[in-house]
């Protein structure tokens, strides 16, 4: 089981700070996976999710990426600064 950490809008949204995310059996999990999952256990989410970077072990992932059970995920939405 993983842990996904969650980060400004994300987390008001959804009302908590991490999600805990399963890996039958060990196996990795693609990065589509995982929003998909989030997005059915947090309808919340959805509209956001498309938008935002999914970070595993600091680095930022594409949606055909493998993640391992073991990694530190992070979901980062949209951010603007000046």
């Amino acid at each position: 089981m993983a842990r996904l950490l969650l980060f400004a809008r994300c987390r008001e949204l959804a009302g908590v700070d991490s999600i805990e995310i399963d890996f039958p059996q060990s196996v990795p999990r693609s990065v589509a996976d995982i929003r998909a999952e989030v997005g059915s256990r947090y309808p919340m989410l959805r509209e956001m999710l498309p938008r935002c970077i999914l970070a595993a072990d600091h680095r930022p992932m594409l949606e055909s990426d493998s993640i391992e059970p073991t990694s530190e995920l992070a979901l980062i939405p949209p951010v603007s600064g000046g």
